[in-house]
């Protein structure tokens, strides 16, 4: 009888229906299922800020209004009067900011640290900074977060300026070791300030909590507006390639949830498990042919599960010379295989033949077999996918397995 469950449990239809349904018949935990976007992902979650010398005025507005709308409550460090901008946005959703005057004053309840490093411009300030973030490390939780917003240095013409921002990124990587928490790196390019709210409301919820620490590049790229979080893919279009790995039926499901219209297409061996995986979901199935590609609207993403760079199934000229990429479309290519993927990605984006689509790349690990471990890419797989991370291009992330105790691995 086990064995049956069991068996009937992996079954796409079953899979199906239970996600539809939101049953829990097998026991599975819901934290381990995947999470759709909600409207507050960070409600009651204490969230510090912190700002280094010369904080840029248009980066606090970002912050103050993506985590008040985001549902957290924000405490503010080292300031003696509570600045205008962060109190209008606690106003504005009733979340107001508590205000804590003159030195730090570690909080026991503290989540996450959220720094304005960008105006950093010289190396005493950067000792500054590690002095401060050092004392509160060991404060926050296991799986708390430290996200440390920065500028490009090749932007800087001060050198000392320069210096100062291009040895931020190294030193989130040693916060991360020494205190075994994870710490992003967030290089804001000047004018992409905008973008910072998307990033922030994923960085700092739940749906982060199996990403390691990265380093983001954020650009000013044009933006599709997000107007209903709840359901960030209504009206979208995204195609995915490979749809019978593990992940791709994980990303599928993330994409139904949050009102994705869904086409998937795979080795045509497999097009019996790709129909099953489609009827289950409401999906559209699809042959990668000259047939298939012309039934096909405009594509808002694409999602490429592949084990190969050279694979046909992601000829992105095809969609493009046919014009089924819509304004500002996505891509994202999943492989184990990280060989090359960096350059691939980079030379892609730089190549005027591919403008018209936006890609990244994730390497992924094929030993991953947990659901937590499939459940966490799958969402850094949505999210990369998704309107909120339209400031990455041409940039390569990667996912290493957690430990054995099922925790995340610095």
């Amino acid at each position: 009888m086990q064995n049956f469950l069991s068996n009937l449990r992996q079954h796409p239809l079953v899979q199906g229906a239970i996600s539809r349904l939101g049953l829990n018949i097998f026991g599975q935990s819901s934290k381990e299922r995947p999470q759709t976007w909600e409207t507050h992902p960070l409600k009651s979650r204490e969230i510090v800020y912190l700002e280094a010398p010369h904080p840029s005025a248009e980066v606090a507005r970002t912050v103050s209004y993506a985590l008040a709308e985001s549902g957290a409550e924000t405490r503010l460090y080292g300031f003696e009067v509570l600045p205008q901008i962060w109190r209008e946005s606690g106003e504005a959703f009733s979340r107001p900011v508590i205000l804590h005057r003159g030195d730090l004053l570690p909080s026991l309840h503290s989540f996450a640290l959220v720094i304005d490093a960008t105006g950093l411009n010289s190396l005493g300030e950067l000792k500054q900074l590690d002095d401060d973030v050092l004392r509160w490390l060991p404060i926050l939780p296991e799986d708390g977060r430290v996200i440390c917003i920065c500028r490009p240095w090749q932007f800087q013409a001060d050198p000392f300026a320069a210096a100062s921002q291009s040895a931020l990124p190294d030193l989130c990587e040693r916060w991360a070791q020494n205190a075994h928490r994870t710490v992003h790196a967030v290089i804001l390019a000047p004018q992409a300030e905008p973008h910072l709210s998307g990033f922030l409301r994923y960085l700092l919820s739940d749906r982060a909590r199996f990403l390691p620490s990265q380093t983001w590049r954020i650009s000013d790229r044009p933006q599709t507006a997000i107007t209903d979080y709840a359901r960030i893919f209504e009206q979208q279009s995204i195609l995915i390639t490979g749809c019978n790995h593990p992940l791709g039926q994980a990303c599928a499901r993330i994409l139904i949830d949050n009102g994705a219209t869904l086409y998937c297409t795979d080795d045509p061996s497999q097009a019996e498990s790709t129909a099953q995986l489609c009827h289950s979901l409401g999906a559209h199935a699809l042959t990668f042919d000259e047939a298939g590609i012309a039934s096909l609207p405009r594509l808002s993403g694409i999602l490429h599960f592949r084990n190969a760079l050279d694979s046909e199934l992601l000829d992105a000229r095809k969609l493009i010379e046919a014009q089924k990429l819509a304004p500002n479309a996505r891509g994202l290519l999943c492989t184990h295989r990280a060989f090359g993927l960096n350059g691939f990605v980079s030379a892609f984006s730089r190549n005027p033949a591919y403008s018209a689509l936006t890609l990244n790349a994730l390497s992924i690990d094929e030993s991953a077999c947990s659901s937590s471990e499939i459940s966490g890419q799958a969402e850094l797989c949505a999210f990369l996918i998704s309107p909120e991370s339209a400031g990455l291009q041409g940039q390569l992330f990667c996912v290493p397995p957690l430990s054995h105790d099922g925790r995340l691995q610095h």
